[in-house]
């Protein structure tokens, strides 16, 4: 597939033309200035909400790849679609670009743009209609390194819950091919690692794995779903047996739209509910 044909491509199950015209959008908002110029973010919002008292919003971290492809990684067809659809659903949803970890290299850059876009999030949240202490954090691929440590390991509280799919847990099992990272960056890097680490009070999970992915980024997600399991982390796990990865743009089949629904309302359930005053 061309790299224009994939940029395009939306996801499976995406809200329909009207629901969509009930979605509106703030595009471009500069959370900060970096070696690569302006690091962008759009805000997803429901049509005619009251932003104005603040709504629960759903941070959308994407994964890895060149800059040429990152750099407008927010309005592919994916990342629009996602946005869509959670606003459509009662959310707002922020999606934004972070640099390219140039193949884990410069991982702590991308790091710090997640962190630098909650932190822009946390101080602008009543210009942006944003609920500050009602957020979600939504990560995919390699999106996890970059952001569920940082999600994990969150000390202010205002992180409510976490959906993973398909995604990098840690970089452990691709030491061989990662010569350069040292042991402090692999474990700074890990998911597994951040929920040993982190306090009791850990936000509730969502975890989706794609059965037909790589068996050694499915390894790192058999990993994390055992050390939750064993700290009692509220955790809703869900397999998609024949789903490859990004299963949510490749396989149009009902296991693959259950899961996305069951995210969405994982979203609802955890942030709606804490709207009404949990």
């Amino acid at each position: 597939m061309e790299q224009n044909e994939l940029f395009a491509k939306r996801i499976v199950m995406r809200p329909s033309d009207e629901k969509t015209s009930l979605v509106e959008v703030k595009k471009d908002v500069v959370y900060k200035t970096s070696d690569r110029g302006d690091l962008k973010m759009d805000v997803y919002y429901p049509k005619g909400s009251e932003c104005s008292k603040g709504m629960p919003a759903v941070i959308l971290i994407h994964g890895d790849g060149p800059w040429h492809f990152l750099q407008t990684i927010k309005d592919s067809g994916q990342y629009v679609s996602w946005g869509q659809l959670l606003a459509a659903s009662g959310l707002i949803a922020v999606t934004f670009t972070h640099r390219s970890t140039e193949r884990f290299s410069k991982l702590d850059e991308a790091v710090r743009d997640v962190e630098d876009a909650l932190a822009y999030i946390r101080e602008s949240g009543e210009q942006l209609g944003i609920a500050r202490e009602r957020l979600g954090i939504w990560v995919c691929s390699a999106g996890g390194p970059v952001g569920l440590p940082t999600a994990l390991r969150n000390k202010a509280g205002d992180i409510r819950c976490v959906a993973a799919l398909y995604a990098i847990m840690d970089l452990w099992s691709a030491r061989a091919m990662l010569p350069d990272l040292d042991e402090q960056t692999l474990r700074a890097a890990s998911a597994r690692a951040a929920l040993e680490e982190a306090p009791a009070n850990l936000p509730p999970l969502l975890v989706a794995k794609a059965g037909a992915d790589r068996a050694d980024l499915n390894t790192t997600i058999d990993d994390f779903v055992l050390t939750a399991s064993k700290q009692n982390v509220s955790l809703d796990y869900y397999l998609h047996p024949d789903g490859r990865h990004a299963f949510d743009l490749w396989d149009d089949d009902l296991r693959s739209k259950q899961i996305i629904n069951h995210t969405v309302a994982f979203f609802q359930n955890h942030l709606l509910e804490a709207n009404s005053g949990s």
